[in-house]
């Protein structure tokens, strides 16, 4: 789990967001109701909707792009979200982890952390 997790992170941090998304899906298989797990796979998922601005160097996504974006960022929502439904109770690090960074202004996020 903790290579797929790092392939995961380093793939998005290089721009490869579909590569990332496959070792994501590859991790959330190994254990799907793990709520440590579950964690770890919405952050990937918010790495990859990063990736998408971070390898555009104009900053400007196309509207495919985009749809691509709010899909990873909606996987990265509702695994976070899975992942406190099994248990996962740390808010304090969830309010500071960076790899969440991008899905901070997702309605999803907000509802989330509205409710602990």
């Amino acid at each position: 789990g903790e290579m797929l997790l790092l392939r995961a992170v380093a793939l998005a941090g290089c721009g490869r967001h579909k590569e990332a998304t496959e070792a994501a899906e590859s991790l959330r298989g190994l254990d799907p109701t793990g709520a440590d797990n579950l964690y770890n796979v919405a952050c990937c998922y918010s790495l990859c909707a990063r990736a998408l601005v971070q390898g555009n160097p104009s900053q400007q996504l196309t509207d495919d792009q985009k749809a691509v974006q709010a899909d990873y960022s909606a996987r990265a929502i509702e695994n976070l979200t899975r992942s406190v439904e099994h248990g996962f109770k740390d808010f304090d690090h969830v309010r500071n982890d960076t790899d969440l960074d991008w899905i901070r202004e997702h309605p999803g996020y907000k509802k989330l952390l509205d409710n602990d």
